[in-house]
């Protein structure tokens, strides 16, 4: 007797509901919550008085306007904003992450000049005075 097709069905769907009746999936989407929650470029504000700044998402295609968090200069995360835009108070899903670039680790920090096909950082003042070269 051979594995036909009715049987390799029943032991892929027993497989799997068995699998989902252990704890093992469960512990490894809580320690996936866990993890992602840990990054060390995800923005945390510090201690201090919470103001909110308000301004309009460059990404979002609505133009959505947004209130965000701010304690000095550094920016948190942000809720939607009523007002002249498309968005009508909703805050995207872009305009939700959009103060996530400020921490990335690829963020670009300085002037960079191409060199070759590979791009090396430069000071400010060398950028300006290639732009005043032409």
């Amino acid at each position: 007797m051979g594995l036909d097709r009715r049987a390799f069905l029943g032991l892929v769907a027993g497989g799997a509901i068995g699998t989902l009746c252990t704890p093992i999936p469960w512990k490894l989407v809580d320690d996936a919550a866990i993890w992602t929650q840990n990054w060390s470029w995800l923005p945390k504000l510090p201690k201090g008085q919470i103001d909110y700044v308000t301004t309009t998402s460059k990404l979002c295609p609505a133009g959505g306007g947004s209130a965000r968090h701010a304690r000095g200069r550094s920016a948190g995360d942000g809720r939607g904003q009523s007002g002249p835009s498309l968005s009508r108070g909703a805050l995207s899903s872009l305009a939700a992450a959009e103060v996530y670039m400020l921490y990335s680790p690829a963020r670009i920090t300085s002037p960079m000049r191409k060199t070759g096909g590979r791009f090396e950082p430069i000071t400010w003042e060398q950028a300006m005075a290639e732009l005043a070269k032409g």
